[in-house]
């Protein structure tokens, strides 16, 4: 309605206008009518009517700015109104102005900060948004992965700590997740395998060095895991108590004791060398007065020392405990040496080696021939076999007999001439086996060579020979119950 109603005052405001401007042009028109009948009148009458033309000018201008302040009245009192309603209020304005700049600027930036603090907030929370679904979607993989760890090898063995009904009282927090930890696990029951098979390959590398009654009472045979812990557990705890010191000297002592025997025992072994020498010697002394059977021209033995590693063994400890008797002597004395340690330890080194020798031996015992090395030379035929071990390479298989034969007769002799100092008339009879094998020549020589000393032969052949050579001819049967019996065939009583 208010625009209806300025609407209709401007109409009207209008109208009005136009009908003073309407005036004004007629008013004008016969102003200007008069004003030329004016000054016609004014010519006439001898008026200056140039003067007059410049004061109506003047008059015009006048008018005009009269007419302009008439016309621009209502603006005049609009503008003061205006001037008193509104640029007298301009500075208070631009005041105000200012402070609401001033109070908009402040509401920008408490807005801008209550923005930037909600936006940190609402990135506060969408991270922690999405830490949860991490965590959850973890959770998940966690629990998924708990479900099934009863797959695992190392699940088994220690199923009854993930039992429910047997809870841990133990509470141990850890930063890692299910998943970290079950591979943990797979990776600690790998590397526990790992030394759980090392520790059993070197358990039995080191109780490989011992049998089960061992010195240190050290157990040789485990079946549980268990049991090669233990032993573990155990060795660590011997060698940190240092018990291998004592069991060192113990075993030093004990050492020392067998050292002792083993150097009386190899000492009673070799007692006889002298005798063995000197029996050799009479041998030898024998065979150079001699008439020698048939092709052989010359016997000789020798003595050497054995070749018998166990033998030598035996030597080697005689040997050291005769230099080193003292230190070798259970405990410390005033007579032993600053090397004692060096000097037992040198001394099982020796043991060591005898140990291996005997295991390496392929008999049960030593006997007196295995500390000694007999050695033959033979001629025959002006062939010198030079100084042999064996017989086997001396002419033929009945010349190897015959040598066999002689030196067996003159053994005898030099045994039979020392019990023979005791009986005046002493002689001796004995067995003379695969007398077949020997030329019918030799038979006859090595039967005098040997009743020649005193030493009757009873030769067993399983074929005739010459009877000629021979005394008595028996004949040796057996009966029904494999009884032997002796029958005499021929007697010599010129031989």
């Amino acid at each position: 309605m208010q625009q209806d109603i300025a609407h209709e005052k401007e109409t009207q405001a209008g109208s009005i206008r136009l009908e003073d401007k309407e005036e004004q042009q007629r008013i004008a028109t016969e102003k200007a009518e008069y004003e030329r009948q004016m000054k016609q009148e004014l010519h006439s009458q001898g008026a200056d009517t140039e003067r007059l033309q410049q004061i109506s000018s003047q008059l015009r201008d006048i008018n005009r700015e009269l007419q302009f302040i008439k016309e621009h009245a209502t603006l005049l009192i609009e503008y003061q109104k205006d001037k008193r309603d509104l640029i007298d209020h301009i500075p208070e304005w631009k005041r105000e102005q200012e402070e609401q700049k001033r109070q908009l600027s402040q509401e920008k930036d408490n807005l801008r900060r209550e923005t930037s603090g909600l936006q940190e907030q609402i990135d506060a929370l969408n991270k922690e948004l999405q830490q949860a679904e991490k965590e959850v979607t973890q959770l998940q993989a966690n629990l998924e992965a708990y479900s099934k760890i009863s797959a695992y090898d190392w699940y088994k063995p220690h199923q009854d700590i993930f039992n429910p009904e047997n809870p841990v009282t133990l509470e141990i927090h850890t930063p890692r997740t299910c998943l970290e930890l079950i591979d943990e696990l797979g990776r600690t029951d790998s590397q526990y395998m790992t030394l759980q098979n090392r520790l059993r390959k070197e358990v039995n590398l080191f109780t490989g060095h011992f049998d089960e009654e061992n010195t240190f009472k050290f157990k040789t045979k485990f079946t549980e895991d268990w049991e090669y812990i233990r032993f573990a557990e155990e060795l660590h705890d011997f060698v940190e108590e240092n018990k291998i010191s004592e069991f060192v000297r113990r075993i030093n002592n004990e050492h020392s004791d067998i050292f002792k025997r083993i150097s009386m025992d190899t000492s009673m072994l070799t007692a006889s060398e002298d005798d063995i020498q000197d029996l050799i010697g009479q041998v030898n002394k024998g065979f150079q007065t001699c008439n020698f059977v048939g092709v052989i021209q010359c016997i000789e033995m020798k003595v050497e020392e054995s070749s018998n590693r166990v033998v030598n063994c035996l030597r080697a400890i005689q040997k050291y405990y005769n230099e080193h008797a003292y230190d070798l002597t259970p405990g410390t004395n005033l007579f032993s040496s600053e090397n004692e340690q060096l000097v037992k330890q040198e001394a099982i080194a020796l043991l060591r080696d005898f140990i291996k020798e005997i295991h390496a031996y392929r008999y049960d015992s030593i006997r007196l021939y295995d500390s000694f090395e007999l050695r033959f030379r033979i001629i025959e035929n002006n062939n010198d076999t030079g100084f042999v071990e064996k017989l086997s390479n001396v002419g033929s298989e009945g010349t190897d007999i015959l040598v066999k034969a002689m030196i067996n007769i003159m053994l005898l002799n030099v045994f039979k001439e020392g019990a023979s100092r005791k009986f005046k008339d002493f002689k001796l009879h004995c067995m003379m086996d695969e007398i077949g094998k020997l030329h019918p020549n030799n038979v006859n020589g090595i039967l005098k060579f040997a009743n020649d000393r005193n030493i009757i032969l009873i030769n067993g052949s399983p074929t005739e020979l010459n009877r000629d050579a021979y005394k008595h001819v028996y004949l040796l049967t057996k009966g029904a119950q494999s009884k032997t019996r002796i029958a005499r065939l021929i007697s010599d009583q010129k031989l």
